[in-house]
């Protein structure tokens, strides 16, 4: 799919790839415009190998973010609660026009979804993804090439942005597309 897609066509990449997958980035450099932000969902296991595969692929590392899912996640026995994953924020060389300018947060406090209420096992709360999306120029289009269950594209679409998600597991796809559907329609909350 994203072969497809025009050199320098695309405003900003959001999404959580699978740990250890790190093809898809070389097509995003691609097709992601100058000065464009790569955001990417890490553990702090994947954290280090992400970084230099995004700096080998020609990103780069503007911040890493912090996301505190709050006291709700796994607690660990005589050890520290799993409570935060990183978002490796990076940029494609060059400057993108910004209108108006924005000051983001680098810290994002949400719960994780309740267990009951995903649609996908790793889902990322719609409230964070719109913080995120934020780094969007107004107008833009996000991609996410790994949309799951279509959280990003929801927050993408009721920002106002343009929206291209990829997805490879058609049962997830096919939550994302009635996902996406209702967001357009303005019926999702």
């Amino acid at each position: 799919m994203l072969q497809h897609l025009p050199e320098n066509s695309i405003q900003m990449v959001l999404t959580d790839p699978p740990y250890g997958s790190g093809a898809v980035f070389f097509e995003c450099h691609r097709v992601l415009e100058p000065g464009g932000y790569a955001l990417a969902f890490s553990d702090w296991r994947a954290l280090t190998p992400m970084l230099d595969m995004l700096g080998d692929i020609g990103f780069c590392i503007a911040s890493v973010c912090v996301w505190d899912k709050g006291r709700a996640t796994r607690p660990t026995q005589n050890g520290f609660r799993a409570q935060s994953e990183f978002i490796i924020c990076a940029k494609k060389p060059g400057k993108q026009l910004r209108e108006p300018v924005v000051y983001l947060d680098g810290v994002f406090r949400h719960p994780v979804v309740p267990r009951a209420s995903r649609r996908h096992p790793v889902e990322k709360p719609v409230e964070l993804l719109a913080q995120l999306v934020e780094a969007c120029p107004p107008g833009g289009t996000v991609l996410d090439p790994y949309q799951g269950a279509g959280s990003t594209g929801v927050a993408t679409i009721k920002s106002g942005r343009r929206y291209i998600g990829v997805e490879s597991v058609e049962y997830y796809h096919r939550v994302a597309v009635e996902r996406l559907t209702e967001a357009e329609a303005g019926t999702i909350p």
